[in-house]
């Protein structure tokens, strides 16, 4: 069974379109919408097949990600113990999704269209 990360804040704007994506998404699949980091963590070491789906600053396409491909946090406080870390940290087998904060003028049947192709790859 694959399980869909849903990771974001709904009430960002800027930061909530994941959410809002896995809502159409859960008509036809498993999606969890990760609350904390101790929730990701726990999620992060179930024995199915995890696809992470985030938002992802400067993407202007649905786009195919690697652990690498993420920006390397800086550590100062608790509150910067983020997904990227505990991902570069752990190196899962993730499938990640990014996504491009989310705009009126993005077309969001097409989107949903390029998140379903890479679900099924």
């Amino acid at each position: 069974m694959v399980k869909i990360l849903a990771l974001g804040n709904e009430f960002i704007g800027e930061d909530s379109f994941a959410k809002e994506i896995s809502k159409i998404l859960s008509k036809n699949h498993k999606i969890i919408n990760i609350k904390d980091s101790f929730q990701f963590l726990y999620e992060l070491q179930s024995k199915d097949e995890i696809v992470i789906l985030d938002v992802v600053l400067g993407l202007t396409e649905v786009k195919l990600l690697e652990i690498e491909d993420l920006k390397e946090s800086n550590i100062l406080t608790a509150h910067d113990l983020d997904a990227s870390f505990f991902l570069q940290l752990i190196k899962p087998d993730v499938k990640i999704i990014g996504l491009p904060q989310y705009s009126e003028n993005e077309d969001l049947p097409r989107i949903i269209q390029e998140v379903e192709e890479l679900l099924n790859d």
